[in-house]
């Protein structure tokens, strides 16, 4: 296989997205992280740690070469599903400002619904490319995927991420419309999740205060 060059334009707007975000960082939290942590640095060298270890994940995923990822589709969704069950789990499970979204391990912590994101959009890619031709079929095409894709977005609904869980929904409907599948099916689906996003809204008074405060 010929490795291709990377897309330089698209890792310019990268650095060029981390660079303005690192200045925020910067500007904003020397005061609060000296009074939290007598650390003016805390948040700007937790920030940079961040930075390397994407960095070290990027470098990866270019090495690695996508067809071997492909036959793990299924199987890294399974694995993405049982973290984000984890969650809930007590003593493993964080919750942290009434949200259960965190894993503790050790002195790592992280966010099972970040690895969920990059699983939906290896699950898409896999089975769009395999199901193109019964995208215009809603029941055998799209239905199923929708699924499996429900699957994971219902425990980031729960602990409660909605916005992630929206992210995820959007990233699929937009693979949808790159796939191929009908215009008017997607909008249709569409107008339906924005119901039950309405519907959740409704019965969630901090969701409320967050839609009222944006």
């Amino acid at each position: 296989m010929v490795r291709k060059p990377p897309d330089f334009w698209m890792l310019f707007s990268v650095l060029v997205l981390l660079g303005i975000g690192f200045i925020m960082i910067y500007s904003a939290t020397p005061y609060v992280a000296f009074q939290q942590y007598q650390d003016s640095y805390y948040y700007i060298r937790k920030h940079l740690i961040s930075i390397i270890a994407g960095f070290a994940f990027f470098v990866l995923g270019f090495l690695l070469d996508y067809h071997k990822l492909k036959k793990r589709a299924l199987p890294i969704c399974l694995l993405s599903f049982f973290l984000l069950a984890l969650t809930f789990v007590p003593f493993v499970g964080m919750s942290i400002g009434g949200a259960a979204r965190w894993l503790r391990l050790g002195l790592l912590s992280f966010q099972p619904s970040e690895f969920a994101k990059f699983a939906v959009v290896l699950f898409l890619a896999q089975a769009i490319s395999v199901k193109r031709e019964k995208l215009k079929d809603v029941v055998f095409g799209m239905f199923p995927i929708l699924i499996v894709v429900g699957c994971l977005a219902l425990p980031v609904v729960l602990q409660p991420d909605l916005g992630t869980a929206i992210v995820m929904m959007g990233t699929t409907f937009m693979m949808f419309f790159v796939g191929g599948a009908p215009f008017w099916t997607i909008f249709i689906t569409i107008l339906l999740g924005l119901r039950v996003v309405s519907w959740f809204v409704s019965r969630t008074p901090y969701q409320q205060a967050r839609l009222a405060a944006f």
